[in-house]
């Protein structure tokens, strides 16, 4: 993949979210997440343009799913909130699973990883009185699942 379309898909990512937060902003809600996933539909995911361009790529991914949670949490929709984060994580735990990635990008993923755990832990904390025990007990099982991806990569490096 040249560099050229990956700064193009970046520049797409942008706009679409720029439009995406002005209707989140003004309460436009709907909108909001249609751009959000438009965004997130405009990232090629593949392992090309990850390993070239890691950081960038695996950001906008993990800012978008956020994005998305936050709006359904604004619109008290707190299953599909909590589906958002749940994406997130397996979408990058995936991209770990399926590629052969640099130690780089997967550094990059796990540290992403890390910062959907922490906002989704933050989330539950915030709203665990309006949330279904489905919606706690996946996050733990998910959380489980991050743990023993991190250690095995852990353990991997050390080999």
């Amino acid at each position: 993949m040249r560099t050229e379309h990956i700064n193009n898909t970046m520049t797409e990512w942008e706009s679409l979210t720029d439009f995406a937060n002005e209707r989140y902003v003004h309460k436009h809600y709907q909108t909001a997440l249609f751009f959000y996933r438009v965004a997130l539909e405009s990232l090629d995911l593949s392992g090309q343009q990850i390993e070239q361009d890691p950081e960038p790529t695996i950001a906008a991914m993990t800012l978008t799913y956020l994005n998305l949670a936050e709006v359904y949490c604004e619109m008290s929709d707190n299953e599909t909130a909590n589906a958002q984060y749940e994406q997130a994580i397996q979408m990058l735990l995936g991209l770990l699973k399926g590629q052969l990635l640099s130690t780089n990008t997967h550094h990059t993923i796990l540290r992403a990883c890390n910062r959907v755990s922490t906002e989704w832990a933050n989330y539950i904390n915030t709203h665990s009185q309006e949330m279904t025990n489905h919606c706690i007990k996946r996050y733990i099982q998910v959380k489980r699942e991050v743990y023993e991806t991190m250690n095995l990569f852990s353990l991997k490096l050390m080999h």
